[in-house]
């Protein structure tokens, strides 16, 4: 049976990896739209002085502001949830799941590393998702900003 759980760890994990990856893509998706649809402000800050290490640090800033914010509030939610079913439990609803459940309701526990480690894991992706759109935030141009068409 050791294997087995083994087997389904592993399947969890990568699935967990998975969701990692999507993740990624849509922040980065996101992000590289918010950055060409500002074009024209990164230019007219570039334009009065703003250097490539302060859109820089503002993108950056954004993200993690963003990142940790909504990673907070979801951990909130989420822990108000296990906290509600660790109250009432999860029955079984077929052999397989009594199984896993090693017998009756399940009743999950919330260890608060592995909230911390959430918002870490969605800051650390939000932050990787950031570095292409902040290469082309600093490379923007005043000239060309200005001459893009809204």
């Amino acid at each position: 049976w050791g294997d087995f759980i083994k087997v389904v760890q592993g399947v969890l994990h990568g699935a967990v990896f998975i969701i990692f990856l999507v993740a990624l893509l849509i922040i980065n998706n996101t992000l590289m739209m918010s950055t060409l649809e500002r074009t024209r402000e990164i230019g007219t800050m570039r334009a009065i002085g703003a250097q490539r290490g302060f859109v820089r640090k503002m993108i950056f800033a954004e993200t993690g502001m963003l990142a940790l914010f909504f990673g907070g509030v979801g951990a909130i939610l989420g822990s108000g949830i296990v906290f509600w079913l660790t109250a009432v439990g999860i029955p079984p609803w077929n052999d397989v799941t009594r199984f896993f459940f090693a017998g009756g309701n399940l009743h999950p526990e919330l260890a608060w590393i592995h909230v911390l480690a959430a918002v870490a894991a969605i800051a650390f992706v939000s932050v990787l998702a950031t570095i292409y759109p902040v290469s082309l935030a600093t490379r923007i141009t005043p000239l060309v900003a200005m001459q893009s068409e809204d």
